[in-house]
Formats: C-alpha cells, sequence, structure tokens
C-alpha cells in the first residue's frame, strides 16, 4: 500500500507556490485527496509518506517557515516517540541533514520529547554525508540534555569522522567510549581502521586491529578489509600477507574487495607473482574477481614486465564477460608496449573502440610507444592521427615515441614534421 501511495504522491504532489502561499491548507487537502483516493488515513504509515513527501518538496533554508508550518499542521498536539524517530530515520535515509536538522529543532523549539534514537537518527544523516563537525556537535547537544549516548550513537559519529576524512577525531571519540566505559563493537573498532586507511596511515590502522584482538571485540570480513585497504594504500605488501595469514587462520570469510585490496597492494610493491597466486586463489575460493581485481592483476602483470599474463588474465576477463574499463584496456596495452608487442597492442585498442571504451592519452601513449618499440612508425603516425579525430590530447611521451619510431627507420622528414606539430600544439619537448 505504502508503495502504491508513493506513486499516487508523485502525481499529485502541490506545487512549489501552492506550498508557499498556504502550507497548511495544501497538507490537509493533500490528507483529503488521500483519503479520497481510498487509502486508510488514521494509519500512522501513511500520515508520515504523506508527510515526509510534503517535505521533501520543499528546499531548506529558503523555505523553512513553510516546513514548520507543515509540521505543525501534522502534529498539532507534538508527535509520538514513533513518528519522530520515523520522520527523522526518513530525512537520514535521503540523506538530507537540513531536513533532519530542521526537524530537531522544531522539537526543541516546542519541547517535544527526545531521546537516544531521534539523536542518532540525525547522526545517521550527518555519517552519510560525511559532517562530522555537526556530528560532534549533537553529540555536545545531547550531552547537555542529558540524553544518553550508546554504542549506537558513537559508531555513527566515528563513521562520520571516517567519511569526512578524520581519522584522529575517530579515533579520539574510541578513546572517549572506552574511557566512558560504552561498548565498543565490531563497527567501531572498523570504522576507525577504515578511518586510517583513507588516509594512508597503515601502522595506525594496524595498531587498533591489535586493539581489537586485546579486547576479544570479534575481527569480521568488513574489518580485516579495512586493514588490508590501510596496508595497499601504504604499499605494505608483507603486511598486507600478514593480514591475509591472519584471516585465513581465523576463518575469517575472504571476499572480492579482500583480494582486489591485497592484489592491488602487490600490484604497487611489484609483486606480480603474488598477485597471480592471489588471483588463482579467489577461484578456488570460488570468489568472483570483479573488474577492479582483473584491472590490478593485469597492471601487476604488466609493471612486472609480463604481457603474456597480463593478456591471459583478461581473456579470462572476457570469458567471464565481466566489463572492461578503460583502465583495464590501458594496463593491457602498457604490458604489451614493454615488450614491443605492437600487434597485439592495436588489436586491444581495436577492441576497445568496438566495446565503446572511452579511449584516453594514457592509452594512445601505451599503443604508440609500442609501434616505436617494434619499428612500425607508420603505425605510429597512423595512431596519432587517430588521436586527433577522436580529439584525444597528444602529449610529450606521445610525440617522443613517434619521433623515435620516425628516426629508428630514418624517416627524419617525418621526425621533423612531428616536432613542428609539437610546438604547434604547444607541447613542451
Amino acid at each position: 500500500q505504502i508503495g502504491s501511495l508513493r506513486t499516487w504522491l508523485a502525481a499529485h504532489r502541490p506545487s512549489a507556490s501552492a506550498l508557499h502561499s498556504n502550507s497548511e491548507q495544501t497538507l490537509r487537502l493533500t490528507l483529503f485527496a488521500v483519503a479520497d483516493a481510498g487509502y486508510q488515513l488514521p494509519g500512522t504509515d501513511c500520515r508520515n509518506e504523506v508527510l515526509l513527501q510534503t517535505l521533501f518538496s520543499l528546499k531548506v533554508p529558503s523555505q523553512e517557515d513553510v516546513a514548520v508550518a507543515t509540521l505543525n499542521h501534522a502534529f498539532p498536539n507534538g508527535p509520538d516517540l514513533c513518528s519522530s524517530t520515523r520522520v527523522l530515520s526518513g530525512c537520514a535515509k535521503r540523506r538530507s541533514l537540513d531536513m533532519a536538522l530542521l526537524v530537531l529543532s522544531w522539537h526543541e523549539v516546542n519541547n517535544y520529547a527526545l531521546n537516544h534514537y531521534h539523536y542518532n537518527a540525525v547522526l545517521d544523516a550527518c555519517s552519510k554525508t560525511g559532517t562530522w563537525t555537526r556530528a560532534l556537535l549533537l553529540v555536545s547537544a545531547m550531552e547537555h540534555s542529558q540524553v544518553e549516548c550508546d554504542t549506537v550513537t558513537f559508531n555513527t559519529v566515528i563513521s562520520a569522522c571516517e567519511n569526512g576524512g578524520k581519522p584522529e577525531k575517530a579515533f579520539e571519540l574510541l578513546s572517549v567510549m572506552l574511557q566512558n566505559k560504552v561498548e565498543s563493537n565490531t563497527i567501531s573498532l572498523s570504522a576507525v581502521i577504515s578511518a586510517y586507511g583513507k588516509g594512508g596511515e597503515w601502522e595506525k590502522a594496524l595498531d587498533v586491529a591489535s586493539l581489537m584482538a586485546r579486547k576479544g571485540v570479534p575481527c569480521n570480513t568488513i574489518t580485516r578489509n579495512a586493514a588490508i585497504s590501510a596496508c595497499e594504500k601504504g604499499g605494505k605488501w608483507k603486511e598486507v600477507s600478514k593480514v591475509l595469514d591472519t584471516m585465513s587462520r581465523s576463518q575469517v570469510q575472504s571476499n572480492a574487495i579482500t583480494y582486489s585490496a591485497a592484489i592491488s597492494g602487490c600490484e604497487k610493491d611489484g609483486e606480480w607473482k603474488e598477485a597471480s597466486q592471489l588471483f588463482v586463489g579467489m577461484e578456488q575460493k570460488a570468489v568472483e574477481p570483479s573488474t577492479v581485481t582483473f584491472n590490478s592483476t593485469i597492471s601487476a602483470c604488466e609493471k612486472g614486465c609480463n604481457w603474456e599474463s597480463s593478456l591471459k588474465v583478461f581473456s579470462v576477463m572476457v570469458q567471464k564477460m565481466v566489463e572492461q574499463s578503460a583502465i583495464t584496456f590501458s594496463a593491457a596495452i602498457s604490458a604489451c608496449q614493454a615488450n614491443g608487442e605492437w600487434e597485439r597492442a592495436l588489436q586491444l585498442l581495436r577492441l576497445m573502440t568496438q566495446r565503446q571504451a572511452e579511449t584516453n592519452t594514457i592509452t594512445f601513449d601505451a599503443a604508440v610507444s609500442a609501434c616505436e618499440k617494434g619499428g612500425q612508425w607508420d603505425k605510429a603516425l597512423q595512431l596519432l592521427g587517430l588521436m586527433a579525430e577522436k580529439e584525444v590530447e597528444a602529449n610529450t611521451i606521445t610525440f617522443s615515441a613517434a619521433i623515435s619510431a620516425c628516426e629508428k627507420s630514418c624517416k627524419w622528414e617525418n621526425a621533423m614534421h612531428l616536432f613542428r606539430c609539437m610546438s604547434q600544439s604547444k607541447v613542451q619537448p
């Protein structure tokens, strides 16, 4: 019934001008119209749905007075605790922090009861939008109003700090939790690990993981993935390997995210053999690799100058019908370029066009360099022409590779022509 009601409301939503002229009358008419359409309005769910649809048709703060009038009409004697929670949770679900704060303020001004469920719903909106400063202010307001901060409260604020890129604040909140003997759980610690990971502070991320072990807080896949991602961003393959071993010993299940982060760590550390082994291990454990996993594996093999392995992984990707991106093709073409496999590089470039993957300067740089290493000066010039046709900007690497291809084949006139084109294009030699 609620699903049908949403459809009906979308077709009969009042205009902004109507809401401006008389929000109370508009809401009343909407309620009557819904009743006429055959919906039973005494039900709280339906009333809340009408209210939310009306509120979200407004813009805050420009239509703040209209929103307040709408709330006053919907709850003339004040909302019950359940209705308040549903409205605030609806704001969080839609990532509408401004509306959530307005509804919270409306409660406070009218001295309507507020509990930790209400504040937690608003904090959830802060978390989803990464508004960590507002989240911290709300926690202070809770303490001032003597509203209990529970585990959910702290977890949500820690997540807000994580999403806002503030790992130190996230750790401070974790410390406050421990000092106040508020129970910390897997979610609390995973969020702090993830916050440090996003900032590339892998050592601190592992310290928090050790703290989890000491406190006997169970680690799950999300926790371990956060730790692996932290080490991967720091380019610490050995630490990634240790976390993977710990996962295996503690029987924590690995997923595509685990392997993607681990393989990416191998790629950054130049460990292509380990990346290949992990990729094979995914199949053995029936974990389906994603585009990111394939890209990292192809790139790791490319950096290890193993073009054959790169193309084998690419073939598996095609067989499994996993979507290939511009990054996929660029990595595979770069692998061919490193070994002068110009024919394969051009085949991949043609396939890239067929798949309508977006070509870029990096892709063409690799293809032109492959032709240069293979002594194919005419193919290199054709690629430069294709770049101009596709409006892909050529850079110093592109021109240098093409000029070098001409020089190796004693085509000095072509080389001089390219040098003049380079100057005309304002590309620095």
